[in-house]
């Protein structure tokens, strides 16, 4: 078929084009099936493995480091899954049936960002999303994701205990300062005395029931993490949904769109060129 001319308008150009290109993939229709099957085939098996993939997500509250170094922990662990799945399961010290359905895991500060890219050093929880493809090992990962983040080196164990007996030795100091605080105070409730040192006395007990009440709040605040000694603990345990997927009718069409594309670059570009003799 022979091009338009150019007095011709563009509508009639264009149905030139259009004829021309229906025609040669007539003449090509072996190469056009195979560029469709293939590509709306790899998507649709990839659609099928996602809807087989469920995510869990928990959040995570926290006293010390920063987020960034628990999202730089877990992209390393993540990286550990995708390319040493053996080291991955034995820093997590999980079991193989909760190694083997871990696909991946990955942490978000609440805004969704990346957590290994968030420098901020506010003390907000973040939350870490785990990717499975059986939902029976929820309650396990997530206990020993949160294990590996509390105490996964030598150094974060040292410095938590470090930090607790900090914690005793101020207890003590308190108790002791409460205890003699106790002493003074009988005194002033008992003294009798004129009304000018009346006065004075009452003053001086106002400001020993403030300070006294200060090192009390403080006093609940040490027992508080003494009886919570870790340094993360989980606010929102693991809710299970399905992980979203595309409608396989999407799919599909973007598959015929990504095959004709691919066919018209083979047909016009990649086949001629191969045939061009000079």
């Amino acid at each position: 078929m022979t091009s338009p001319d150019n007095e011709k308008n563009v509508y009639e150009q264009l149905i030139w084009a259009l004829n021309k290109y229906i025609t040669d993939i007539r003449r090509n229709m072996a190469l056009l099936v195979s560029c469709l099957v293939i590509f709306i085939g790899i998507l649709v098996y990839i659609n099928y493995k996602k809807s087989s993939v469920y995510k869990a997500s928990f959040t995570v509250t926290y006293e010390d480091l920063t987020r960034k170094v628990y999202g730089d922990r877990l992209s390393k662990l993540n990286s550990l899954l995708e390319n040493n799945r053996a080291k991955a399961g034995a820093l997590l010290n999980t079991s193989d049936g909760a190694l083997k359905s871990l696909r991946k895991i990955e942490g978000k500060n609440i805004l969704g960002e990346k957590l290994s890219e968030d420098l901020n050093t506010d003390r907000i929880p973040f939350v870490v999303s785990m990717y499975i493809t059986d939902t029976a090992y929820v309650d396990e990962l997530q206990s020993n994701i949160l294990q590996f983040l509390e105490s996964g080196n030598e150094y974060l164990s040292e410095k938590r205990q470090m930090k607790m007996n900090e914690y005793e030795q101020e207890l003590k100091f308190i108790n002791k300062q409460l205890s003699m605080m106790d002493s003074l105070k009988t005194v002033y409730n008992n003294e009798e005395s004129t009304s000018s040192k009346k006065s004075s006395s009452a003053d001086g007990g106002t400001t020993l029931y403030e300070l006294s009440y200060t090192l009390y709040k403080r006093k609940q605040e040490l027992n508080e993490k003494l009886t919570m000694p870790k340094n993360l603990y989980v606010i929102d345990d693991a809710i299970v949904t399905n992980q979203s997927h595309k409608s396989y009718i999407v799919m599909t069409l973007l598959g015929l769109i990504i095959g004709l594309v691919v066919y018209t670059i083979l047909a016009y570009i990649v086949v001629p060129a191969i045939r061009y003799k000079g």
